[in-house]
């Protein structure tokens, strides 16, 4: 997801740097951002699903839904600072997003190989690199729990 978030801020900001002349590479890297965009999109969801613990699992993959339709619905406003600012000012903007984007997934917790939480406690814990013995998550290939000295 970082990945994803990373290349569509560089594929903007190569929208931004070439000059309005290279009309087909800079079509070539929007065309890429957008696709890239799209693919965080959809990842968007998986990742909401699994980070947020089973009681508030609904309230936050909803939430998230909230923020990229706030994303959408400002999208035209930012094409329209074309006419009074720069032309590349709203891709600026856009990779500024795609940017902080990217480091704010630095802040979440890797969910691979991970059962989903059921409990906030165990969303808590969701983050440690290594199962720790507060860490109430289930090994997907191993089906024993790890609920030892609790």
């Amino acid at each position: 997801m970082l990945a994803v978030y990373a290349g569509t801020a560089l594929c903007t900001f190569a929208v931004c740097l070439l000059s309005l002349d290279w009309v087909v590479l800079r079509q070539m890297c929007g065309i890429a951002g957008k696709m890239l965009a799209s693919v965080s999109l959809a990842v968007l969801w998986i990742f909401a699903a699994e980070i947020f613990p089973t009681v508030f699992r609904t309230f936050g993959v909803s939430a998230c839904l909230v923020g990229t339709r706030i994303g959408s619905s400002t999208a035209p406003l930012l094409l329209e600072l074309r006419t009074y600012a720069s032309y590349s000012l709203p891709m600026a903007i856009l990779v500024g997003f795609a940017t902080l984007a990217s480091m704010l997934m630095l802040l979440l917790p890797e969910t691979f190989r991970v059962a989903l939480p059921d409990t906030i406690h165990e969303s808590v814990h969701l983050g440690n690199s290594k199962r720790s013995k507060n860490n109430q998550c289930v090994d997907r290939f191993n089906t024993e729990p790890l609920r030892e000295n609790l």
